[in-house]
């Protein structure tokens, strides 16, 4: 039960964080729900913020490359790290 509850929070926290991107950055929320966040810039079909949550234990991200048409994937644990990563690695690309 904890583990769901902690999960839970983490998964609250980076939705909270992705609905306070600006619209003006062009990037557009696709899905949101507690199994996956997909956001997707503009006219850049490239340019994707996939967090898949289907997997207990692991969040897995593919995030996009600043000034490339790569993404980067990671795999990591839910904890509050991974909050702590993504947030900062969106504020780089994005500029929040």
């Amino acid at each position: 039960m904890y583990k769901a509850h902690m999960n839970s929070e983490i998964y609250n926290d980076i939705k909270n964080f992705i609905l306070t991107i600006d619209t003006s950055s062009q990037w557009e929320l696709k899905s949101c729900n507690q199994e996956e966040i997909f956001m997707q810039k503009k006219f850049h079909q490239l340019d994707q913020i996939h967090l898949d949550f289907k997997d207990n234990k692991y969040i897995h991200m593919v995030l996009p490359m600043k000034n490339s048409s790569y993404s980067f994937y990671k795999k990591t644990l839910y904890n509050n790290d991974s909050v702590v990563f993504f947030k900062k690695y969106i504020n780089n690309i994005i500029n929040v």
